[in-house]
């Protein structure tokens, strides 16, 4: 989850402890556990950090956004795209 500007407060409440964003507006080599979400705090534009996340990480990465321009930039760094109503299916129970 990358939060920018005013929401970046919320990562208190969030993720107690959160380390601060890294030089490129994310976290450095962020640890991914199946089940759990990182919160990154982004220091400039949130679709930079977003992009930047994306091309840190290996394996299977997925972005949910309907942002047609960054979801282009994150399908060239390497991330499968779902659109928020495919989120917000998972999570309505």
């Amino acid at each position: 989850m990358v939060l920018e500007g005013a929401a970046k407060a919320a990562a208190a409440r969030i993720a107690p402890g959160a380390p601060p964003a890294g030089p490129e507006g994310t976290v450095a080599a962020p640890e991914v556990r199946p089940g759990e979400v990182t919160v990154v705090q982004a220091r400039g534009s949130g679709d930079d950090a977003i992009v930047a996340v994306v091309r840190e990480l290996t394996g299977r990465r997925v972005v949910v956004t309907a942002d047609r321009e960054l979801r282009d930039r994150c399908v060239a760094a390497g991330a499968t795209i779902q659109r928020p109503g495919w989120l917000l299916g998972l999570l309505r129970p």
